[in-house]
Parts: C-alpha cells; sequence; structure tokens
C-alpha cells in the first residue's frame, strides 16, 4: 500500500493529522523510536526487512547453539539466548519473559540497536558484556536503560 519511501509517506500522514498513522507514531515514539529509526526501516524493501529479521533470528539460534554445546543444558541454552538478544514485537503485548523492562522493543528501533551492540565490541569482550548486563535481567533492559541515559 504504501510502497518506495512509505517511511517518509508515514511520518507525512502522522504530520499531516492522520489519527491512526499518529497514535501509531506516536506510540513507537513513546518507546524511544526516532522518525530517523521509522526511516531505516520503513523505507527499505520488503525483501530488506525480511532479511534483517531472519538474521536477527541466525545470531539469537547461534547464541542458543553455542551455549547448548558450552553447558549441554538445553533450557540453559534458551535462557542464555533470551537474556542476551534482543526480542523485538510490540511492547503493548509482553509474552512470557518479555514483560515490564523487559517487554518487546519495536523493531524500529533494531538498526540502532546493532550499530550500538557493534560499537560496544563485545564480540571480542565477553566481560565487559557480561558487566553491563549486571542488574538487568535482559537485553532489552538494558537497551532500555541506554537509551535513557541517551547512550542509544
Amino acid at each position: 500500500m504504501w510502497g518506495k519511501g512509505r517511511g517518509d509517506r508515514i511520518l507525512e500522514a502522522a504530520r499531516g493529522g492522520d489519527p491512526e498513522v499518529a497514535a501509531w507514531v506516536a506510540a513507537r515514539r513513546a518507546e524511544g523510536v526516532l522518525d530517523e529509526d521509522i526511516r531505516w526501516m520503513w523505507n527499505q524493501s520488503d525483501a530488506a526487512m525480511k532479511k534483517t529479521d531472519e538474521m536477527s533470528m541466525t545470531v539469537k539460534a547461534t547464541l542458543y547453539l553455542w551455549s547448548k554445546d558450552e553447558t549441554g543444558d538445553e533450557q540453559k541454552a534458551i535462557d542464555f539466548a533470551n537474556r542476551n538478544w534482543p526480542f523485538y514485537g510490540d511492547p503493548a503485548k509482553p509474552e512470557g519473559i518479555h514483560q515490564g523492562e523487559d517487554r518487546p522493543l519495536f523493531p524500529e528501533l533494531h538498526h540502532r540497536i546493532d550499530s550500538w551492540s557493534a560499537r560496544q565490541g563485545w564480540g571480542t569482550a565477553k566481560p565487559r558484556m557480561e558487566a553491563a548486563m549486571a542488574g538487568h535481567a535482559t537485553m532489552n533492559s538494558l537497551i532500555r536503560a541506554e537509551m535513557r541515559a541517551g547512550r542509544l
């Protein structure tokens, strides 16, 4: 329906007073989503959005498999992957362990979170990641704290 450049058109419709689109944008802004995040996600092709989702799930599956190999325990591996990788969805519809500060993050944040995570260098500095995660039940909680502190 929205076609190419739909992120820009979504923002234009919200500014233009379309009540449904304005409410949709307002819900995202309340969760820390910026106009740039909306443009990044929604100006992509459907294929690019699908690939972003697939890549995220691949990384989460890799975390699970690595943990299962390390611990030999399936439940510990599931818990590890759920704790250490962002969970995306609608924050108004939390599920399972993803409640409160751990509730889902809007997918529009994906690119900004990936960029922030890469800057942390956690792929090669596990102790730094573990220190950052201290006091947070999940990555989503840490991400929300980082957004409130203005670091993400």
